[in-house]
């Protein structure tokens, strides 16, 4: 088997949500014959959703990504304008670098190139990528290639049920179309290859395959909202995700300023503590988020945070009933882990930050110094 032909079906085993649910990269790792296909899927999700005019206005800022890592060893996947002026495409970090275990850094493609729908080709930079948010920025020799940036929106704005588009290159097919609605806010996955899951995450039906990944989740108004990083093979209906566009701007924001993003990390794993929890532990409180584990080393054990001794079993979990619970930080309510998980990561590594927490039954406030996320943890493959 060629190498090509291997990496046509690569499947990570990443947990999202569903227990033993695997995520494949929606990457393509053959070649084959290209073709135009244009593939209009129309469901319900809310007045106003125009697929054909959001594809005649958000075509031009969509392209295919090939990158090659050997003579025989070549990716693909989809990317979106960012900066037409500058030449400047986000993509999914994946598509352009191979994972090196337990390093903080991945081996680039040898080269990149970007394919617009009428078949032009050029050349591309790779300016840098971050691991953590699956993202990369490519940058090209604009002249004459008739970039188009499309426009960014907010994920944040995003309700379950509303249409939403993706436009990308499945199996190199440039410039399809799929459609479909939010499934779901708010998904935490793994990225690949990295240590720590990526929170916030856009789920959808709309159809996604091998080549979407790098590609824009458009919502109603054709503004991005998102960048397909993955698809769950094992769903019979579709199942995919997005990086919401908060964190791929975040991230490809530093990197064109030659940077890279200093993640905060507390260091803790977390329990949402739920009334019905609260009944069953006998906590003081019935919302926020339960400490069940400290890192060795980081920033909220340096604090003295604790995550108790005493443990209950309740519906077949294990949960400590003495560990502290996170109500706040600073003055942002936390309702639960994923709150929390919020919170610090508004924070960039090096930021104080004062923990809201009931010991006891006492409220306390604790002063943390956020770390910057551990190297090892940007590539665990």
């Amino acid at each position: 088997m060629t190498a090509r032909a291997a990496l046509a079906g690569v499947v990570i085993a990443l947990v999202a949500g569903l227990a033993g649910a695997a995520l494949v990269l929606a990457l393509r790792g053959d070649g084959g014959e290209r073709s135009s296909v244009v593939t209009t899927v129309v469901r319900g999700g809310g007045s106003g959703f125009d697929p054909v005019a959001l594809y005649a206005g958000a075509r031009d800022g969509v392209v295919t990504i090939e990158a090659s890592f050997g003579v025989d060893e070549e990716m693909a996947g989809s990317g979106f304008v960012v900066d037409a002026a500058r030449g400047l495409i986000v993509t999914a970090s994946h598509v352009v670098t191979q994972a090196e275990s337990g390093s903080a850094s991945a081996t680039r493609a040898s080269a990149v190139r970007i394919v617009l729908d009428d078949g032009t080709r050029a050349d591309a930079n790779l300016l840098g990528y971050d691991l953590f948010e699956d993202t990369a920025l490519l940058q090209v020799d604009p002249k004459e290639l008739g970039l188009r940036s499309l426009r960014l929106g907010r994920a944040r704005a995003l309700r379950v049920g509303e249409s939403v588009a993706v436009i990308g290159s499945p199996f190199e097919n440039r410039s399809s179309l799929s459609t479909g609605v939010v499934s779901q806010l708010d998904r935490q996955i793994a990225a690949p290859g990295v240590c720590f899951r990526t929170t916030g995450v856009i789920q959808t039906d709309a159809a996604v395959n091998q080549g979407n990944s790098g590609g824009p989740l458009l919502d109603a108004q054709g503004r991005v909202v998102g960048m397909v990083t993955a698809v769950n093979p094992d769903a019979r209906g579709g199942v995919a995700y997005a990086v919401p566009i908060e964190a791929v701007e975040r991230a490809y924001r530093a990197l064109a300023a030659g940077r890279q993003v200093r993640y905060a990390w507390l260091g803790v794993s977390a329990a949402t503590v739920t009334p019905a929890l609260a009944a069953a532990l006998d906590l003081p409180v019935e919302h926020g988020a339960l400490v069940r584990g400290l890192s060795q080393g980081g920033a909220a054990e340096r604090a003295g945070l604790r995550a108790g001794s005493e443990t209950l079993e309740v519906a077949g979990e294990t949960y400590p009933r003495d560990g502290d619970i996170i109500v706040a930080v600073d003055k942002t309510p936390v309702a639960g882990f994923r709150d929390l998980d919020r919170a610090i990561g508004a924070h960039r590594a090096g930021d104080g930050v004062a923990l809201h927490i009931v010991r006891g039954g006492d409220d306390k406030v604790v002063q943390v110094r956020l770390l910057p996320r551990p190297p090892s943890f940007a590539n665990c493959s």
